[in-house]
């Protein structure tokens, strides 16, 4: 069962890899709205990887979520730039699993014996 503590923890491990993620956006001067969206999108993903009980590997299990939460943003940023949308692809899935981990890891998840 999902606890609120996990939940909690999820979000906010989700608030740090969003400001980690804004600091390069917001000094390129990148509206605000991008800004914001960004944010918020790795907030829902910190939510999910918590909320999420797949019997994978957490660091599987972060990434993947990430990247299908991260899709439409990437469908817009390939019609920008396709450099940037390989930059996003590496950055979501790299942050996505470590999100993962850090959240297995502190709640107590045994993904290796799955």
């Amino acid at each position: 069962m999902i606890k609120a503590r996990q939940i909690i923890f999820g979000i906010v491990l989700g608030v740090v890899a969003g400001i980690i993620n804004i600091v390069p956006l917001a000094a390129q001067k990148v509206r605000w709205d991008t800004v914001f969206s960004q944010f918020l999108d790795w907030v829902i993903v910190g939510f999910f990887i918590a909320a999420t009980h797949w019997k994978i590997n957490d660091v599987l299990k972060g990434i993947l979520i990430a990247l299908l939460i991260f899709i439409p943003s990437l469908i817009y940023t390939i019609e920008l730039s396709l450099a940037g949308a390989f930059l996003m692809i590496i950055m979501t899935a790299f942050f996505g699993g470590l999100i993962g981990a850090i959240n297995g890891k502190l709640n107590g998840s045994r993904s290796e014996n799955r």
